[in-house]
């Protein structure tokens, strides 16, 4: 049996005796704060991944393409895209 004592804490009469009480406390709100805070996270998740999806599908990858005919002093170093 759970007792207010003076409404600041909880007590518990229990009878004589070895005793395990355990004492559970979830704040108001916390269920619905967790699930703010999920909906927030995935509304800025998903149109972020999208984002950095486009950006990296446009990207230009330039690849340094050895020529043979080139001379060792020529310091121009061809390209090609990928």
């Amino acid at each position: 049996e759970e007792t207010a004592e003076d409404g600041a804490f909880l007590g518990a009469a229990i009878h004589a005796g070895t005793h395990t009480v355990t004492a559970v406390y979830r704040a108001p709100g916390q269920t619905l704060g967790l699930l703010i805070t999920l909906a927030a996270a995935l509304l800025l998740v998903i149109p972020g991944y999208g984002w950095w999806m486009s950006r990296k599908a446009g990207r230009t990858i330039l690849v340094a393409v050895k020529d043979e005919n080139a001379s060792a002093e020529s310091e121009d170093v061809p390209t090609e895209e990928v």
